[in-house]
């Protein structure tokens, strides 16, 4: 059996540098954990935002739906509703260091962008849309929705060291 290897003793003084050493990491390990509890207490589903996107769509394809407006029109505003809010929210995100970190299924954009897919096919399975025009609005919204994804991910990075914007140039 090999030998149990013997506790170091370490000296009341190497026990205070340990301590005092390990002040920054707990000091970073706060620092980080109110970044993770202030990105989790950011809701998106309560924005005045997302409820003016949502309430816009739905009542522009109300409105279609009702012969108050002509199609395609109802189709478009909420396209357009969906493809700014989508935009918005990476705008906003890529200020973030965590804006891009959460899962995309987990964003209003996400959900909203869904919904919009939902209403413009929907219209166009019903003859209230062309097909054609339903497939351009589709297009659009998911380009925007991929863009504010890349928006919000370009912000989602850890800040350089110095030691490596040394070495970028």
């Amino acid at each position: 059996m090999p030998d149990e290897p013997k506790p170091v003793k370490i000296g009341y003084l190497q026990y205070m540098r340990i301590l005092w050493g390990g002040k920054a990491v707990l000091r970073e390990a706060a620092t980080q954990a109110a970044l993770v509890k202030a990105a989790k207490d950011k809701s998106s589903w309560r924005s005045t935002e997302f409820l003016q996107a949502v309430l816009l769509g739905l009542g522009a394809v109300l409105a279609q739906a009702g012969g108050l407006v002509p199609a395609p029109y109802g189709s478009v505003v909420l396209a357009v509703s969906a493809a700014a809010y989508a935009v918005g929210r990476g705008l906003v995100k890529r200020d973030d260091s965590l804006g891009g970190v959460k899962p995309g299924t987990t964003t209003t954009e996400f959900w909203l962008n869904l919904l919009n897919q939902v209403a413009a096919v929907l219209s166009a399975a019903s003859g209230a849309v062309d097909p054609a025009a339903a497939a351009i609005l589709l297009a659009v919204s998911n380009a925007a929705y991929s863009f504010s994804r890349s928006l919000a991910k370009s912000g989602a990075q850890p800040e350089a060291s110095a030691e490596e914007a040394a070495l970028r140039g």
